[in-house]
């Protein structure tokens, strides 16, 4: 579930499991940063990715399918997180998975928390997979849950009627008729094996509702010499500067539909409404405080006296806007924040607008 605040973007995590970790997070403001490069073989057993298909902690039993709250239509699988806690047995693996509306017009963003103790029956102590664990059924687009299955063959699964759809206009629809056939003829059918068919879409077809698959790669953050006085020192004329900047980027950015990396630390978000903060000490530290490192789309932490970046002051939302948690009705705690930089590595104004024909999604910060 999320709530939006102008820039900010709240999101609540959902817990499969009660995390009572209050206790157990560090009080070091340490911020380790994430950025996305290609994908060079294959993903660790317990990867930081983005776009894809989710690779679920418990394969056996993933969450349910998710769909907007607004328009109803499945929700997109953005990325997963690994962040474990191995001081909790029940939480010595742990990921987050992150995932959001397609129509940006509908600004719904969840997110879900999946852990399990270091003893279980998908990962030995050493957490390398066990054979012979059970799968669950998965939908061959989006790589989530499939709750539906073909009523024709019976042999592959779905999350939505929206994806059948799609998937039967794709290649089911021949996959479908052949096994069919094979069974009237009582000839072997040669019928792709579903863990094949689920693979097999972003091979033969464009698949329009998964992001570009992208790993995660994490270091700690380079000290500054921004980090006292955040919003001393700048004279009007700084500011000008900086917001001109912004504003010069977005406008190449609009025209030619791409911007070198290189303007990545002048970025700040791909919201037009943060330009005419044009004295706002919040969106000048975040500006600073991310030409650390331009190139970085995530910022997570296990303090819990760290606080997030936020856009812009008029976007930041107030206590209130948090809700406590709905298992044991503590306060939320911050644990990381995707920064809009993964907007520009997603390309999602190119892909989005040419795939879905709606608003692209976009965003300041999103928080979990």
């Amino acid at each position: 579930m999320a709530s939006t605040s102008n820039n900010s973007i709240i999101i609540n995590n959902n817990n499969n499991n009660n995390d009572d970790t209050k206790d157990n997070y560090s009080e070091d403001d340490v911020i380790r940063l994430g950025f996305v490069e290609d994908i060079a073989g294959e993903l660790e057993t317990f990867p930081n990715k983005v776009g894809g298909k989710p690779v679920w902690l418990n394969p056996e039993n993933p969450p349910a399918p998710l769909f907007c709250s607004r328009c109803n239509k499945p929700l997109a699988f953005l990325l997963q997180i690994y962040a474990p806690l191995d001081r909790l047995d029940h939480a010595y693996h742990r990921s987050f998975y992150l995932f959001c509306c397609l129509d940006g017009s509908c600004g719904t963003y969840n997110v879900v928390r999946i852990q399990l103790p270091q003893e279980n029956k998908y990962y030995d102590m050493d957490g390398i997979p066990k054979e012979k664990v059970g799968k669950a059924p998965l939908c061959p687009q989006c790589g989530c849950f499939g709750e539906k299955k073909c009523s024709r063959c019976k042999q592959v699964f779905y999350c939505s009627k929206e994806h059948q759809a799609v998937d039967w206009r794709q290649k089911h629809k021949k996959e479908c008729d052949e096994y069919v056939a094979s069974l009237n003829s009582g000839e072997p059918s040669e019928k792709k094996s579903t863990k094949e068919s689920e693979k097999s879409v972003s091979d033969s077809q464009p698949a329009i509702f998964l992001f570009k698959e992208m790993e995660i790669v994490t270091s700690e953050e380079p000290e500054g010499d921004d980090l006292e006085n955040d919003n001393e020192g700048d004279s009007s004329e700084d500011r000008k500067e900086l917001l001109q900047k912004y504003k010069d980027y977005l406008s190449r950015e609009k025209s030619e539909g791409s911007v070198d990396v290189e303007d990545l630390p002048e970025m700040g978000s791909f919201t037009d409404g943060v330009v005419k903060q044009d004295h706002d000490p919040t969106f000048l530290k975040f500006q600073r405080r991310i030409a650390r490192e331009k190139e970085q789309i995530l910022r997570y932490t296990d303090s819990l006296f760290t606080q997030p970046l936020f856009v812009g002051e008029k976007g930041k939302p107030s206590e209130g806007d948090i809700p406590n948690c709905s298992h044991c009705g503590a306060k939320r705690s911050f644990e990381f924040q995707i920064l809009p930089q993964l907007l520009y590595y997603l390309d999602v104004e190119k892909v989005l607008k040419a795939d879905i024909g709606t608003p692209i999604i976009d965003w300041g910060t999103l928080l979990v």
